[in-house]
């Protein structure tokens, strides 16, 4: 059993993924059993992360192996990851004392039970596991899904039924409440991403080839914010007494058809081929808790708030972390994304604040912090000595020739590379035919001859 502790950047949570090559299942129960105190692992990401062709340093044992480990990797500030800010100083200790918070129990577990089995199952027996406040850690199996996904299904057309028959909701009211949620959804898409688009052409954006900027954590900020105002303002306008059950509806139903196309299993995938992520599967329990807050509704016309509010708490610690890590780990192209969570997790909060009948005073104050993230970004777009603009200067030796070049990977130049490339240097379209891209996906932009000089051999 290995466990790689990972950096890819200067701060943030220490998020845990599994690597393995047969199933989770023993791993994620002695991971449990470790008592980690502020666990960052959820099995969405290890569905993703095996999708992925992005390699640790552990990965090497577990191709070459077959050793089980554990990934322990920090992600945020991204725009420091291999830059002169990559250092000790601007290491959060926050950060680091995470990592030490997995190093210290794990250790002490591991090394007092058995492994002689190394931690090894078959392929396929999962778990899907998520953590939560107070329990920690959540999990329960794979195998567990289709009958989670297809109960769940019933329970909200048994409930809808019910509601009916109460005459606490109406079809009419379902319907009409899809509306401000696909509105919202489809609206906050839209203005995040094709926002995104319009500004990353920028020279401020343009180099930051790691794909998270220095604006980064504002501009999810806004994208956010955006979402949330356009959910107060299209819930308010479609907001009548007694109908808060009936709005509450089209989210769960979203939800629920999210985990049936993504995480229900057909064979050795899903339904959609190739978007198979049954690590999603603990979206359902924030539908299941969901479907109670509509039941509370439909049963009484003042439910109690705090137990709305306790029913809430998965919705809140799941979905939460999601806005901003999405964006974080896999780039600023999907910043809609962080729209798309905040859409879904006020819609399925309506059974609460669905009964605040000013929510256009919320959408007022969601625009004023909509104006001021945008603003602050904007404000922080462009480089500063504690911003640095990042470089890249490449020595390419072609030794069958005897000669060499410089090479950036950079679009705008600066008096550092210059110094190398010239004023105007070539483009390097030749160059780039026979070398690789960068670790980034990106050709060489330009190129200039350099002086020839001899290497020691490799050894």
């Amino acid at each position: 059993m290995v466990l790689n502790f990972e950096a890819r950047g200067s701060g943030g949570p220490s998020y845990m993924l599994v690597e393995t090559n047969g199933g989770n299942r023993k791993i994620i129960e002695e991971f449990s059993n470790a008592g980690v105190e502020y666990p960052v692992a959820n099995s969405l990401a290890y569905s993703i992360y095996k999708m992925i062709p992005n390699d640790t340093d552990l990965t090497v044992f577990r191709k070459n192996g077959d050793i089980n480990g554990l990934n322990f990797a920090f992600i945020g500030d991204h725009y420091d990851y291999h830059t002169e800010l990559d250092n000790y100083e601007r290491l959060d200790r926050n950060t680091l004392a995470h990592q030490g918070a997995y190093l210290m129990p794990l250790m002490n577990h591991l090394s007092n039970i058995d492994l002689s089995d190394e931690l090894k199952v078959p392929e396929g027996d999962d778990y899907v596991y998520f953590p939560m406040p107070i329990i920690k850690m959540v999990s329960f199996p794979f195998k567990w899904l289709p009958f989670l996904i297809i109960g769940s299904g019933l329970l909200l057309v048994v409930l809808i039924v019910y509601g009916i028959k109460k005459r606490r909701i109406s079809f009419g009211q379902i319907l009409a409440g899809f509306v401000p949620f696909l509105g919202s959804l489809i609206i906050g898409y839209l203005l995040s991403n094709y926002g995104w688009v319009g500004i990353k052409s920028g020279s401020f954006y343009v180099d930051q080839q790691h794909g998270f900027p220095y604006n980064g954590y504002w501009l999810i900020a806004a994208a956010a914010m955006t979402a949330a105002t356009l959910c107060f303002f299209l819930y308010h306008k479609y907001y009548k007494k007694d109908n808060v059950a009936s709005l509450s509806i089209a989210p769960l139903f979203i939800l629920w058809l999210v985990c049936l196309l993504i995480a229900f299993p057909v064979g050795d995938g899903g339904l959609i081929p190739g978007v198979f992520l049954p690590g999603a599967g603990f979206f359902l329990v924030p539908l299941i808790a969901g479907l109670l807050m509509v039941w509370l509704n439909i049963n009484q016309r003042r439910p109690s708030y705090i137990l709305l509010v306790i029913l809430a708490v998965p919705a809140l610690f799941i979905f939460t972390p999601f806005v901003k890590a999405f964006p974080v780990a896999l780039g600023m192209g999907i910043l809609f994304v962080a729209a798309i969570l905040t859409t879904l997790l006020i819609g399925l909060l309506i059974p609460i604040i669905g009964h605040y009948r000013r929510k256009d005073l919320l959408s007022f104050i969601g625009l004023i912090a909509t104006l001021v993230c945008v603003g602050y970004a904007f404000a922080k777009a462009e480089f500063t000595p504690s911003q640095p603009q990042s470089t890249s200067l490449v020595y390419i030796q072609n030794q069958d020739d005897q000669t060499a070049q410089w090479a950036t990977y950079d679009e705008v130049l600066t008096d550092w590379t210059k110094a190398k490339l010239g004023e105007s240097p070539a483009a390097a379209s030749e160059l780039n035919k026979n070398t690789i891209d960068s670790k980034y996906g990106t050709g060489f932009s330009y190129a200039a001859t350099a002086p020839y000089k001899e290497l020691a051999p490799v050894r």
